[in-house]
C-alpha cells in the first residue's frame, strides 16, 4: 500500500539522514530530498529543472548569431599572414553563413539556449556552451549543440536510454535535412566558452516528435546529462521510491549532479539528490 506524499518525503528525509555519498564515486556530499509540486512549478520537464538548477537559460536568437559573427571575425583577424590561411578562412566563413542559412529557412520557433557546466564542489560555472533547438513546419524537432569530450565516461553512460527514443525518423525530407544539418556542422566550431579538455570541434544534431523529447534526447547525445532507469537498489530507500512512486529514473547532469526520482499518482515528483565526483 502506498503511503501519502507527506509520509513519503518524511521516511526519506529519515533514511538519508547522515548518509554521504553516491555509491562508486569519491567525496561524500550529503543528500536531500526533493519535492516537485505542479501546482507551484507547473509540470515536470527536463528544461524546467535545469532552468530551476541554473543550469540553462534561454537566450535571444540575435545573441546567438552575434556568436558566430564573432567566431568569423576572430578567423579574419588571423587570415592575413597569408594566402592558404586566408582561403582557410574564407572557407570557415562559408560554413557558417551556410549553416544559418539552414536554421532560419527550415526552423521556426527557434530557441537557442547557453547551458552552464559546473564544479560540484564549488557549484562555480567553469564554462559554458549554446544549443539550439527549432520546429520544421510538419512539426518535428531538431536540436544542435557541441559535444563534449570526456563526458561519456561516467557510470551510467553505458546504460540503455530511459524515456529516449532514439529511432530516426522516416520522412525522406526529415532525414534529408538532418543530413544537410550534419554536413553542415561537420569540423564547424559552434560557439561556447568552453577551454581544454572540455573544447572540440565535433557537433551533434538530434531529431524529436516533440519539444520536450529533442532537448532531452540533444543533451543526452551531446553528454551533458544522462537519464537511466532505476528499478531498485540502495536499500531502505530504493524500496521507499520504487513502492511508492512510477517511472523512477536517475538523472545525472554533467556527470556530477545525481538526481533519483519518480512521480506520484497526481503528477508530482518526489526524490533524493547528491552530488559526486568520478574517477
Amino acid at each position: 500500500m502506498q503511503i501519502s506524499k507527506v509520509e513519503l518525503v518524511a521516511q526519506l528525509e529519515d533514511e538519508i539522514e547522515g548518509v554521504y555519498g553516491f555509491p562508486y564515486t569519491e567525496h561524500d556530499y550529503p543528500w536531500e530530498t526533493f519535492v516537485w509540486k505542479i501546482s507551484e512549478l507547473g509540470t515536470f520537464t527536463l528544461e524546467k529543472l535545469l532552468q530551476d538548477l541554473g543550469f540553462i537559460e534561454n537566450i535571444e536568437l540575435e545573441e546567438y548569431l552575434f556568436d558566430f559573427e564573432l567566431e568569423i571575425q576572430a578567423g579574419q583577424s588571423l587570415g592575413t599572414k597569408n594566402i592558404a590561411t586566408q582561403e582557410k578562412i574564407l572557407q570557415l566563413e562559408h560554413k557558417y553563413q551556410y549553416f544559418l542559412r539552414l536554421l532560419q529557412t527550415n526552423l521556426t520557433n527557434l530557441q537557442p539556449y547557453r547551458i552552464s557546466l559546473k564544479e560540484s564542489n564549488k557549484n562555480e560555472v567553469i564554462g559554458s556552451f549554446t544549443a539550439i533547438i527549432g520546429r520544421t513546419i510538419n512539426g518535428y524537432w531538431f536540436g544542435i549543440a557541441p559535444l563534449l569530450p570526456y563526458s561519456k565516461s561516467f557510470m551510467y553512460r553505458t546504460s540503455e536510454k530511459f524515456y529516449i527514443d532514439t529511432q530516426k525518423p522516416s520522412d525522406a525530407k526529415i532525414i534529408d535535412l538532418w543530413s544537410n544539418f550534419k554536413s553542415a556542422t561537420q569540423e564547424l566550431e559552434l560557439p561556447s566558452e568552453l577551454d581544454g579538455e572540455y573544447s572540440g570541434r565535433e557537433s551533434i544534431v538530434e531529431v524529436a516528435e516533440t519539444r520536450e523529447l529533442i532537448i532531452e534526447k540533444l543533451l543526452d547525445s551531446v553528454g551533458f546529462i544522462q537519464t537511466v532507469e532505476f528499478n531498485g537498489g540502495f536499500g531502505n530507500l530504493g524500496q521507499l521510491l520504487t513502492e511508492n512512486l512510477t517511472n523512477t529514473r536517475i538523472y545525472i547532469i554533467w556527470g556530477f549532479f545525481i538526481y533519483l526520482i519518480g512521480d506520484t499518482p497526481d503528477g508530482d515528483l518526489i526524490g533524493v539528490s547528491t552530488k559526486a565526483v568520478w574517477t
